[in-house]
């Protein structure tokens, strides 16, 4: 499984299973930080495959209730919906001059490197967000909440920023695009963590080292 949370419902169904954890990992040479001809300020960015009933209720909670907080504060704000497939609901959303809802893009990388900060309002979900790790990949400052960095072993604060309240997350948004120092910090940590943790190369070595583990205890 990708994190505990998947283990722990996992072994809810059968409790002698063997079950263990390796995260996600990502292509750093690939996701990487990316300085863009033309940078889109202020924007804040979601990605996600916007037909799934997920992205689309994480999608609704967001611009119903903290995108207007934001935008009060910072009325120049864009926000970019970017991903395939974009349910009814979500093309709508493009009606508001101050939402761009992309649809599909040949490179996700062209449109991160544009943006000013990431966000993964995740109000319902399981998994390990791939997405958030490209992102911290591509050192993008983030705000997110703790569903969001499921199977991540952040730090808030200091590799992103987690938010679980309406008013918190709109805050951290706001201080973020207020800050360029900030958002430098945060995006910094957030590629060292990837290169230490979940690079192609750190995640198969774990791989490896389970697979000769469970080699060595075979009976002989």
């Amino acid at each position: 499984m990708v994190t505990e949370n998947d283990k722990m419902l996992l072994k809810k169904i059968n409790a002698d299973i063997n079950c263990y954890v390796i995260p996600n990992g990502v292509n750093i040479s690939y996701f990487m930080p990316i300085e863009a001809d033309e940078k889109i300020f202020p924007s804040i960015a979601y990605v996600s495959d916007m037909s799934g009933r997920h992205a689309i209720e994480n999608i609704r909670n967001f611009y119903a209730h903290i995108f207007p907080l934001i935008k009060s504060a910072i009325p120049d704000i864009k926000l970019y919906l970017i991903g395939r497939n974009p349910a009814m609901e979500i093309l709508k959303l493009s009606s508001d001059n101050s939402v761009v809802v992309t649809g599909y893009v040949d490179d996700i990388r062209l449109y991160l490197s544009r943006m000013t900060v990431f966000i993964a309002p995740m109000i319902i979900g399981t998994g390990i967000k791939n997405k958030v790790l490209e992102a911290m990949a591509m050192a993008k400052p983030i705000v997110t909440t703790s569903i969001g960095v499921q199977g991540i072993d952040v730090i808030t604060g200091r590799d992103l920023i987690v938010a679980n309240t309406i008013n918190e997350f709109a805050d951290s948004v706001i201080m973020l695009l207020n800050d360029e120092e900030q958002r430098k910090s945060l995006g910094l940590n957030a590629r060292k963590l990837i290169e230490e943790k979940y690079s192609w190369n750190a995640i198969t070595n774990e791989l490896y080292s389970l697979f000769n583990d469970i080699i060595n205890k075979l009976p002989k």
